[in-house]
């Protein structure tokens, strides 16, 4: 093999290992994009769990002020339809879930966004289960 085909060879193995290069880090743009978008939808179902936490809250600490069978009824229908709301927000907990898994396969570390997730489900939790105590005792 004379020098001008050594050259060429050299060139061609180089330019494939390039090629090779050049397809991991569109894979890993790829994964990153792809984390990005699961660490958005991750922090905006945060977002809707705590408000929807605060606002559960909130209609728990409201006083019980019935005079009326019909404000009685009333608020047997808005406590029943907030039980119902924890389903959806089941739900909600684990898309997260799911966008954590995503995310962690790409960073080393997700112990913030773990502590966030924690953090929803324990106030799911708890409210949750001040709305079917209520709904038990009969609101």
């Amino acid at each position: 093999m004379n020098e001008q085909d050594l050259i060429k060879s050299t060139i061609s193995n180089l330019t494939e290992q390039l090629q090779q290069v050049k397809s991991w880090l569109e894979e890993r743009k790829m994964q990153v994009g792809d984390s990005l978008d699961s660490w958005k939808k991750f922090m905006q179902l945060y977002e809707h769990i705590r408000n929807w936490s605060n606002e559960k809250t909130a209609f728990l600490a409201e006083p019980l002020k019935l005079a009326t069978l019909v404000e009685a009824r009333q608020k047997v229908n808005d406590y029943t339809l907030a039980v119902k709301s924890c389903k959806h927000i089941n739900k909600n907990l684990g898309e997260m879930a799911k966008e954590l898994e995503i995310i962690a396969a790409t960073s080393s570390n997700t112990s913030d966004l773990q502590d966030k997730f924690d953090e929803v489900e324990e106030l799911k939790t708890e409210v949750e289960g001040n709305l079917i105590e209520r709904v038990r005792k009969g609101v």
